[in-house]
């Protein structure tokens, strides 16, 4: 959810986007590429290390290691219904005020925000640590409220894309790559870390650094959240332009750890019917490092 300060537009051509970059002007980059504002441009060697790929194309070990889980997912949403059609009726569509939560706000919204509302309140966390931040910031604080939970809502980003310090309960405006490593060690079993960053795998961007350096210190029963994923897929056509990567890093996890195990993918939950699939499509895919942990956490009403 980090804030884009470059005057890039995902939605016009290549063309339109270069010439805007032509006329703001490039800084050069120690790596021979070149850099405006939160943007990159990347030299590459040979066109072809690129090729176009399908959003309906499923990597198959990816798509083995989600299945394994499903009778997982339907035991949560069974739990989770209830609570996520509570979520769409007593949340408003539009903007009412700064700290309430609403559907149409074209970042955090559909099946994503009522299954953090709905998992909020299964789960009841001590404490939350979201790693960009905004609307998501205030559907966790709608549920926390509405369920009773006395639960800490710990935001770090530099830039949220809406007032968020009268809704978190603590702030921290830096780069998650500054942040004391104090924040993730005050995590324990059955505490949620929200991630919702960048999403480029590149040398020094928060993801790398998220994926590398705090998940493997988190203590086992902590229930991650990562966004903009459509695993077992490619991404949507939609993120073409963006050249994201976490997706890829993710996957990898899930492979070759035999403790990571997906939670609630929502996009592949939407695409299997298991889920319907609202005005936008979910990007959100849950996961945990102890799925005994949680789903006995979770069986206890109250706990």
């Amino acid at each position: 959810m980090f804030q884009d300060v470059a005057p890039i537009r995902h939605n016009e051509s290549l063309a339109t986007n270069l010439r805007r970059i032509w006329r703001f002007g490039l800084r050069t980059l120690g790596h021979g590429g070149a850099a405006l504002g939160s943007y990159a441009v990347v030299p590459l060697d040979h066109r072809a290390v690129l090729s176009a790929t399908d959003p309906e194309f499923a990597y198959g070990e990816v798509l083995a290691r989600i299945r394994a889980q499903e009778t997982v997912y339907d035991t949560l949403l069974r739990r989770m219904s209830h609570a996520m059609d509570l979520a769409r009726e007593t949340i408003a569509r539009g903007a009412t005020d700064e700290r309430q939560p609403f559907w149409n706000n074209s970042y955090f919204q559909g099946n994503d925000a009522s299954a953090l509302w709905a998992l909020t309140g299964l789960l009841r966390p001590s404490r939350i640590v979201e790693i960009g931040s905004g609307n998501s910031t205030k559907f966790f604080r709608h549920s926390i409220e509405h369920h009773g939970l006395d639960t800490r809502l710990v935001c770090i980003d530099p830039a949220p894309r809406t007032e968020i310090s009268s809704v978190a309960d603590e702030v921290h405006y830096t780069p998650v790559q500054h942040a004391s490593p104090d924040v993730f060690g005050a995590l324990q079993p059955g505490d949620v870390l929200f991630f919702d960053g960048s999403h480029l795998v590149v040398q020094g961007s928060d993801t790398q650094f998220v994926f590398l350096e705090i998940l493997p210190r988190l203590p086992r029963g902590v229930l991650v959240h990562i966004h903009d994923v459509n695993l077992p897929y490619e991404y949507r056509r939609f993120y073409n332009s963006r050249l994201y990567g976490e997706q890829y890093l993710l996957a990898a996890l899930l492979i070759f750890s035999p403790d990571w195990k997906p939670v609630l993918p929502v996009y592949w939950l939407e695409k299997t019917g298991r889920l319907m699939v609202p005005d936008s499509p979910g990007a959100s895919l849950w996961l945990t490092n102890d799925l005994d942990f949680l789903l006995k956490r979770i069986a206890v009403p109250g706990q």
